[in-house]
């Protein structure tokens, strides 16, 4: 069976020759646009609920979403620290706080347990972890899905795991079933299908959640009212398990290619062959996103899955900094303002399904927010303006256009529809007038989410009588930050 495009970084790449990696001065930590190798990913901005803003109606396959690339490796050592496997900075708490919504297990099956690994790296870690982290954020963030690929090596040293796997005296998929799926803590939080899309021979819960056999006319991918507060297993291992499905097939699946070809799309493009192939490896990303991302195609109820991490090959990853975080720092910043194109673009909504990058800051993963809000008519935060201590009039403009005027009264003015405020920069201008020629005082709260992010006080003294005072901020919808510019 040929070997699917997401695999690991380093599946071929001795340990011998790993070691060799010792001696290699590791690169100085920085952060552009598009690339964070920091543990919050570049800046404090919190995104727990992007997803709650949007229909209940949207299909799962026209949502954009920022994934994370063998998510459990932000606190790997590495040889000398080289970074061989690390591929994020973000612990998962912060990834899914900051919005990120796909995540990545590769587990090995040892002692009857999902041992976490990346290739040839134990992380010391068990899904359990994982699922503690995405439970507790689904509790709190009920609007929110979280898209869990899953994959098991199956003990043939695929994706660079030793042959064999550790010891455990029954199928992964039983491991999985009797430990996690039916674990109380985890089992309401999984997306279990529904009645139309079950084997009705299996009960609620047991898995296969897709008819058995080979069956053409297979049911409708849900829409996101239907996963909400519920993880969706995009499933990698053992397919002809008596157990089934429990969710989604996923990418690597040899199912998707023949059953489920009509479920879910990926590409071959991964290996990066030497330092000066980023540009050339982006570049063709790049066209793959923009067949996918076309208007005419975006409809399609398809489940588009493409990677944006690259994995270097051999030959160059010995004796020099070429890993998972050089290729990023320079993929993921094409790719941000690429995105960020897309979004800001007139008219057209444009679909790039779940995007699994190396190293995301939150530039990037705002970016690719941004396009759900361009096709659902709205923004990705909620803005509002408190006044107070009021008794003159006021006047408010948006992006040049007066929207309100009030005197005398305290008023909270709510910004939160696309008639108001569109996507990227915006100009929101304060006039106080000076009708009363007294002196007086204007307190105005900017809060985003409904959190103040900033308080400010302007007083008008009698000198100004006659004077209008006026203040401009510019407000990013995609951000979510304030900037007073005058």
């Amino acid at each position: 069976m040929q070997k699917e495009k997401y695999t690991s970084t380093f599946q071929h790449l001795p340990l011998a020759m790993v070691a060799a990696l010792s001696l290699t001065i590791s690169t100085p930590a920085i952060s552009a646009e598009g690339f964070s190798d920091k543990s919050n990913g570049g800046v404090n901005r919190n995104n727990p609920d992007w997803m709650s803003r949007l229909p209940d109606a949207t299909p799962i396959s026209q949502l954009s979403v920022l994934g994370t690339h063998d998510t459990p490796t932000w606190d790997v050592i590495d040889f000398n620290w080289i970074h061989i496997a690390k591929t994020q900075s973000m612990d998962i708490q912060r990834q899914l706080q900051a919005g990120v919504r796909a995540i990545d297990i590769r587990c090995q099956h040892k002692n009857n347990r999902c041992a976490l690994r990346h290739g040839r790296y134990d992380l010391n870690k068990d899904l359990s972890e994982i699922l503690d982290a995405t439970t507790d954020f689904l509790s709190r963030n009920r609007g929110e899905t979280i898209f869990m690929v899953m994959n098991n090596p199956n003990g043939n040293g695929s994706d660079g795991a030793p042959t064999g796997n550790m010891p455990a005296d029954r199928d992964f998929t039983e491991t999985f079933y009797e430990t996690y799926w039916r674990n109380a803590r985890y089992h309401p939080y999984f997306w279990k299908g529904s009645t139309p899309n079950r084997n009705a021979s299996y009960p609620q819960g047991s898995g296969d959640i897709f008819p058995s056999g080979q069956n053409k006319n297979l049911p409708a991918l849900p829409s996101l009212k239907d996963v909400r507060g519920k993880i969706v297993v995009m499933q990698d291992f053992n397919e002809e398990s008596a157990r089934g499905w429990f969710g989604l097939p996923g990418p690597n699946s040899y199912e998707w290619r023949t059953r489920f070809a009509n479920y879910i799309n990926t590409d071959n493009l991964y290996t990066v062959p030497n330092p000066g192939a980023r540009e050339e490896y982006w570049q063709k990303k790049k066209e793959v996103f923009n067949k996918i991302s076309n208007p005419s195609l975006s409809a399609s109820n398809v489940i588009q899955f493409h990677g944006i991490s690259g994995a270097p090959t051999t030959a160059w990853a010995i004796g020099m900094d070429f890993t998972p975080e050089n290729i990023a720092r320079h993929v993921n910043v094409q790719a941000n303002k690429y995105f960020k194109e897309l979004a800001l673009a007139p008219n057209a909504h444009h679909r790039v399904g779940l995007v699994m990058a190396d190293y995301p800051d939150l530039n990037l993963i705002e970016n690719v927010i941004a396009l759900n809000y361009k096709a659902a008519g709205t923004v990705p935060h909620r803005f509002a303006i408190d006044f107070s201590d009021i008794n003159d009039r006021i006047e408010v403009s948006v992006n040049g256009v007066d929207v309100f005027n009030f005197k005398d009264k305290a008023v909270q003015l709510p910004f939160v529809n696309a008639q108001r405020l569109r996507l990227g920069q915006n100009e929101i201008g304060i006039r106080l007038g000076n009708n009363d020629c007294f002196s007086t005082s204007l307190k105005v709260t900017l809060l985003v989410d409904g959190v103040a992010v900033d308080q400010q006080h302007f007083y008008k003294r009698t000198s100004h009588c006659g004077r209008q005072l006026s203040w401009k901020y510019n407000v990013d919808t995609v951000t979510g930050s304030w900037q007073r510019v005058e």
